[in-house]
């Protein structure tokens, strides 16, 4: 318990500061100010999935179960190639035109990849024991929102400058963050893919899910308005609030949720998933349709709740096997294509709240994937689960990942 109250205090310090300065941002700047600064950090937020969310799983689940020296140096390589790539770039941007837009674009991306990256650095703390580097180093980075903001008060900077000063904090940040921890180990050889396949299969869902986000900052700014741009900005806050903390609460229960499919089996998490899209489902589509055809800012409810359940349904699907997780990762290729089609349509007359429909729409989408791949499932007596079975594309042992290196 100790534990999980620190890292909610750390990630809650965050995720306030961070909401808190960019409503003040938008108080300071005005909603034509605040569309470049918006429209940036979301088209780049995708990049913090890419970094952070497959890596860090993958880290989790297979460093305690295979070799953790060599696949913790591993991972935190691969947490760090895309934001030594950010950097190189948003070099060359500032060098090439100082607080133009390349360098604006560079800036966020670097931010995005260096709190991945941070992710992925304090995960590797918390497995040695070590927890309160995970608060103190988002603490940092809650401070850093701040600091910003309190900079654009007082000087009146503008979003590349700020942009600058957010990106330029957090990789200095990894970089002390990579001296303290020094993963050892030696070079992987035959482990690595598997590890890498591992993280890749983990990382699709949820960079989609954020892609398809980023996707409606880019169409709003470019068939809408920048006051459109801000106002989505303040419209999606609740549904990325919603669908962090519980994300976040899912992977708390995880060792409960294994142990619960090891006793009952794969049979109860497909049709836990099966049930939960039975009752979800039907009306949250015939809602979603009413609000294609007259777009209203109802449609975050209807958003939150079809985002929960297509979470809930993916993530029993993850601890099935590798077949059903890299199956139901595909779902979300339907949830972000529908999206983009959906936003394209609306966007221009709706605007922001267009965006939010083109949402509900999507994970309308990834549901009826879902039901589809869940009915094709097929589930095995519960004598035949062991939690040393061997994961095999066709297995139906109800374990977490099995991918491991050795």
């Amino acid at each position: 318990m100790r534990t999980v109250a620190t890292l909610v205090a750390g990630r809650g310090a965050y995720r306030v500061a961070q909401q808190a300065s960019e409503v003040t941002l938008l108080a300071l700047w005005g909603a034509a100010g605040f569309a470049p600064y918006a429209a940036a950090t979301g088209i780049s937020a995708w990049l913090f999935a890419l970094t952070a969310s497959g890596v860090e799983k993958a880290a989790l689940t297979l460093i305690p179960r295979g070799d953790g020296p060599g696949l913790e140096r591993f991972f935190h390589r691969l947490a760090f190639a895309p934001l030594t790539v950010c950097v190189a770039g948003w070099l060359v941007g500032v060098a090439v035109e100082p607080g133009g837009a390349v360098a604006r674009y560079a800036a966020a991306a670097t931010l995005s990849t260096g709190i991945g990256c941070c992710a992925v650095q304090v995960a590797l703390f918390r497995l040695r024991g070590r927890p309160h580097a995970d608060a103190a180093a988002y603490t940092v980075i809650a401070a850093t929102y701040g600091c910003g903001a309190l900079l654009v008060a007082t000087t009146g900077v503008r979003a590349a400058t700020l942009l600058a000063f957010l990106a330029g904090t957090v990789t200095v940040l990894n970089v002390v963050l990579a001296l303290l921890l020094r993963p050892p180990g030696p070079r992987l050889a035959a482990g690595a893919w598997p590890a890498a396949r591992a993280a890749a299969v983990l990382t699709v869902g949820e960079a989609l899910a954020i892609a398809s986000v980023s996707i409606l900052y880019a169409e709003l700014t470019a068939r809408s308005t920048p006051a459109q741009v801000s106002r989505f900005y303040l419209l999606v806050l609740g549904p990325v609030a919603c669908g962090v903390l519980w994300g976040y609460l899912l992977r708390i229960w995880q060792p409960r949720t294994v142990a619960w499919l090891r006793a009952h089996g794969p049979a109860a998490g497909v049709g836990l998933a099966r049930r939960v899209l039975r009752w979800l489902l039907p009306p949250a589509a015939l809602a979603t349709g009413a609000l294609v055809a007259w777009p209203h800012p109802a449609g975050i409810g209807v958003e939150i709740a079809l985002s929960a359940g297509c979470q809930l349904c993916v993530y029993l699907m993850e601890n099935l096997d590798a077949r059903r997780r890299r199956a139901s990762a595909g779902t979300a290729v339907a949830q972000c294509a529908t999206v983009a089609a959906v936003g394209w349509a609306l966007v221009p007359s709706a605007g922001a709240v267009g965006g939010i429909v083109a949402l509900a729409a999507g994970y309308v989408a990834q549901g009826g994937a879902l039901w589809l791949l869940l009915r094709r499932t097929p589930t095995c007596p519960p004598d035949e689960h062991s939690s040393t079975a061997p994961e095999s594309d066709n297995a139906c042992v109800a374990t977490p990942i099995h991918e491991s290196p050795q």
